[in-house]
């Protein structure tokens, strides 16, 4: 199923406001940091703190904190399960229109829209000679809080209405498919990968493919205890009203 599946789909910033025409998430800045630790030959426990930046670093779209276990059995088989806990961030939006030679605005403030993830994943992997070949399924559960968010609205700079806009709680379902393949260079600590990822919506959300995310990037395994991560993630999204991404992430790990 796995394989036929992607075949078949083939820093805090000052900046909160911004034009509507804009496309503000269309270029972002991942970055993170994360440690695991080995038990025995079979568990692992790990934890991460990730950042994302819209626009480059024009302002914080996200942060969030992740605790997860997994465990190898049979040969290269390994099941996780993690939760994160999300914070992302939307700016606040103004639209202007010019009617009768009158102008109004109306401006939706920025907000905080907290998070609950949980996620169950299983991986499988493929030596071929230096080439490493892994496929992952994963069962991605979200739920969002409850959130009222003010918009008022004026006429000639002029304060004409108060209203709320409220974004209800709801809880979403998404199958994700990743396929990576990488290489590992004789007495080279830097080990190059791709992978293509596809989002399908399940229920609570909408329905079919949401997205795919192709990633190139390079692993620097500087010890046995210390790495870096340094990727490019395009992402194509189904969704017309939103625009496509362009990512840069950086992230450190450690091993105990």
């Amino acid at each position: 199923m796995l394989p036929a599946f992607l075949m078949a789909s083939v820093s805090l910033s000052a900046q909160e406001e911004y034009s509507s025409e804009d496309d503000y998430r269309n270029v972002g800045i991942w970055t993170s940091i994360a440690a695991q630790k080995k038990i025995g030959d079979r568990w692992s426990v790990s934890g991460e703190a990730e950042h994302r930046t819209a626009n480059f670093v024009g302002h914080t779209d996200r942060w969030s904190l992740s605790l997860g276990g997994g465990y190898k059995f049979g040969r290269r088989f390994k099941i996780e399960a993690s939760y994160s806990y999300l914070d992302n961030h939307t700016p606040q939006v103004t639209k202007t229109k010019f009617s009768g030679g009158l102008r109004s605005e109306t401006i939706t403030a920025g907000y905080w829209l907290p998070r609950h993830r949980g996620e169950l994943a299983l991986n499988k992997g493929w030596k071929l000679g230096r080439f490493e070949i892994s496929a992952r399924e994963t069962y991605q559960f979200t739920h969002n809080d409850e959130l009222e968010v003010k918009k008022e609205k004026f006429k000639d700079g002029l304060l004409s209405s108060v209203s709320s806009k409220f974004i209800n709680a709801k809880n979403r379902h998404v199958s994700k498919t990743r396929l990576q393949v990488s290489y590992d260079i004789r007495k080279c600590p830097l080990e190059p990968y791709a992978s293509c990822e596809v989002y399908l919506g399940l229920w609570g959300g909408d329905p079919g493919i949401q997205k795919h995310r192709y990633t190139a990037g390079m692993d620097w395994n500087i010890n046995k205890i210390n790495s870096l991560k340094l990727f490019y993630r395009y992402q194509d999204k189904a969704d017309d009203d939103e625009p496509d991404g362009h990512v840069l992430g950086l992230g450190y790990a450690v091993k105990f």
